[in-house]
């Protein structure tokens, strides 16, 4: 409806500019067709304006959308990086932690190996030194008041006691 008054609008005023063009000049009649036709685009100007401020508005309130949309689309955008960068920090972390658990336990294994072959030596020590000690003892028992072996098991043993 609105296109429809428009657009016979614009043909009254079309119609009128035509007609003006065969009144003489200076004549009544073609003074009478300048109001009207002055009438008219009164009429349509502010239509014509109401028009124009409607597409400025339209296209501000496009411009200012597809604007929050960027804008949106941006921190979408800059959050998702945020989040994979944190999943990657997150994953390295586990594989240092990863990593350092894997070397605290070859320490420890190598710490429990270590103990284990010290405990090893101690006791073929123990064995060795028992065997000469009761070789010692032995030689002892065929009526011998004292013998070097044993003097050195026993300067041996004290010595380990105290630290000399």
């Amino acid at each position: 409806m609105d296109n429809e008054i428009k657009q016979a609008l614009g043909e009254l005023i079309l119609k009128t500019i035509r007609a003006i063009d065969d009144l003489p000049i200076g004549s009544q009649e073609r003074k009478n067709a300048i109001n009207e036709l002055d009438i008219l685009y009164k009429l349509k100007i502010p239509e014509t304006k109401i028009e124009f401020e409607s597409e400025q508005f339209y296209a501000k309130l496009e411009a200012e959308t597809a604007e929050k949309t960027e804008t949106r689309e941006r921190e979408d955008r800059i959050r998702r990086e945020d989040l994979e960068r944190a999943e990657l920090i997150r994953k390295e972390d586990a594989e240092k932690q990863k990593q350092k658990d894997k070397q605290e336990l070859i320490f420890a294994s190598a710490d429990k190996g270590l103990k284990l072959v010290d405990t090893g030596i101690t006791l073929l020590g123990l064995a060795a030194y028992s065997g000469m000690f009761n070789q010692g003892l032995s030689f002892e028992m065929g009526n011998a008041f004292t013998s070097m072996t044993f003097k050195n098991h026993l300067s041996r043993g004290f010595s380990a006691l105290w630290g000399k």
